[in-house]
């Protein structure tokens, strides 16, 4: 009986200790997860910071590169958030998007082409400033 009443003992302080060690792993991966969303937001802003300065000196494709990496990291962001993880490329990116953030998903992939070809084709002021428009949007509306 005493047996008894000891391995109970012992069970309970080992679930205590799990319990405990589980509470300080989700601790430590919310940390982290708030370092990665406050390192996401820094990169927004700059990008931006960057993309609007060089749209004013008329470099569209250039501008068009950095706002597609804003909205990239706002995608990025949101998948975080809902999540719980950052896609490591593009094509996971776009998996994430399709099954779960149909919105976001119709945008990137009919304008992903854009992007695509900036490394061998100049992009014009109206595509640049339809993909500023969105990025803008989207930021406003996650309060960003």
């Amino acid at each position: 009986m005493i047996n008894m009443e000891i391995n109970g003992i012992a069970k309970d302080k080992e679930k205590s200790e799990d319990t405990e060690i589980e509470n300080k792993e989700i601790k430590a991966e919310k940390e982290g997860l708030n370092e990665l969303e406050e390192t996401l937001k820094d990169n927004i802003k700059q990008f931006l910071k960057s993309a609007n300065s060089i749209y004013k000196a008329g470099d569209y494709t250039s501008a068009t590169i950095l706002f597609f990496k804003a909205l990239f990291s706002v995608l990025d962001l949101i998948i975080l958030k809902e999540k719980g993880f950052i896609p490591k490329d593009h094509s996971k990116r776009f998996r994430v998007l399709q099954e779960n953030f149909g919105e976001f998903y119709g945008f990137v992939d009919s304008n992903f082409e854009i992007y695509q070809n900036t490394c061998n084709s100049k992009v014009n002021k109206f595509d640049c400033d339809k993909i500023k428009e969105y990025v803008e949007r989207i930021i406003k509306e996650q309060k960003i």
